[in-house]
């Protein structure tokens, strides 16, 4: 017996929601091995109708759109994970002309598309944002972090990478007391960058109309200096 759902589309919107094979089941309240069957083709006939419901609505999308001969729904379940992986792909806004020119769509499709990924993310950590003119971008939702875990994460990928050389020099002139209170108004677009980049991860902080290392940057720039100072002996 054929399968009656379509397997590969299964497949296809589990990764694209990146979704495990367990966070599935656990979804669906069955085992893994009910999801791999679902995904080889097996046992397909098995499954009563609450159970496709329940499975498409934990892919978001429809069960219509699960089932082989419906084409023009599951087409817009495609062409959503297409335009996910094009927008994540390019990292940045993409206008909705050259999303059709691109994959050879008209406009109302690019829109069908746009509409059933920002369906679907909304259950996610990710959201669609789309600007005037027709516009998209994948963006984080940052309002399911508190600010100190954004903090942390940011903190964390500059010790990773790094700072820029003209943050690591206006970091240096804050901590010299070099920086004066009209630095903003007065700074080039490359100093201004570095500065909200310092205040950012929390490195300085603005009071009393000048800027200041905050006390974790103190204390670690202090520990730095006093460690680089100790003598052979006491090292």
């Amino acid at each position: 017996m054929s399968a009656i759902i379509d397997l590969e589309l299964i497949k296809t919107l589990r990764l694209s929601g990146r979704l495990s094979r367990r966070a599935l089941a656990d979804r669906l309240g069955v085992s893994q091995t009910v999801v791999r069957s679902l995904e080889t083709g097996a046992d397909h006939g098995a499954h009563p109708l609450d159970f496709l419901v329940r499975l498409a609505t934990a892919l978001g999308t429809t069960p219509g759109a699960l089932l082989h001969g419906r084409s023009s729904e599951r087409q817009v379940d495609t062409d959503d994970v297409k335009l996910e992986a094009a927008l994540a792909i390019v990292g940045k806004e993409l206008r909705r002309p050259a999303i059709a020119k691109a994959f050879g769509w008209d406009l109302d499709r690019v829109t069908a598309a746009a509409d059933a990924l920002e369906r679907r993310l909304e259950v996610t950590g990710l959201m669609l944002q789309t600007h005037e003119g027709g516009r998209y971008a994948i963006r984080p939702r940052t309002e399911v972090l508190t600010d100190t875990e954004v903090s942390v994460l940011e903190r964390g990928e500059v010790a990773r990478k790094g700072l820029p050389v003209s943050a690591l020099r206006l970091l240096k002139d804050v901590a010299l007391d070099n920086v004066a209170a009209d630095f903003e108004r007065r700074a080039s677009n490359s100093d201004r960058v570095a500065l909200g980049t310092l205040l950012k991860v929390k490195l300085i902080e603005e009071g009393g109309g000048t800027y200041r290392l905050t006390d974790t940057a103190a204390f670690s720039i202090g520990a730095v200096t006093q460690g680089s100072s100790c003598s052979p002996e006491q090292r």
